[in-house]
């Protein structure tokens, strides 16, 4: 099961706590992500329940409009967390980062800026 959120406003706290609430039943580990363009030009930052299979959809231009418009393929850093309330709260808040906060996380993470897509496998 693929869970997708792309959260652009602010989530309310009945619909926070039902996100909550649904990620502990189902048990499932949700992750924040960012990916990028080969020229690292153009980044796109992202909530899925199943990266490897999100990043599958983002390769052949399914995954969104912005990620096919600036060929954003590679993933450059992720984040796993325990629910979705969690993760949507993770992703608000990178979304709102200064470009160059966005750019020295990923440098501290991913300081080749290689394609983490294979370790997503095993998750």
């Amino acid at each position: 099961m693929l869970i997708f959120f792309e959260v652009t406003e602010r989530v309310s706290d009945s619909f926070g706590l039902w996100l909550r609430r649904l990620s502990q039943r189902l048990g499932m580990a949700f992750h924040v992500y960012i990916l990028a363009c080969n020229s690292n030009t153009a980044i796109y930052i992202g909530v899925a329940s199943n990266l490897a299979q999100r990043c599958a959809q983002h390769r052949t231009g399914a995954g969104s409009i912005h990620t096919t418009k600036y060929r954003i393929k590679k993933l450059v850093y992720f984040e796993t967390y325990e629910t979705l309330s969690e993760a949507c709260h993770r992703e608000r808040q990178l979304k709102r980062w200064r470009r160059a906060w966005k750019n020295e996380l990923i440098q501290q993470n991913n300081p080749h800026g290689s394609d983490l897509a294979t370790e997503v496998s095993f998750l």
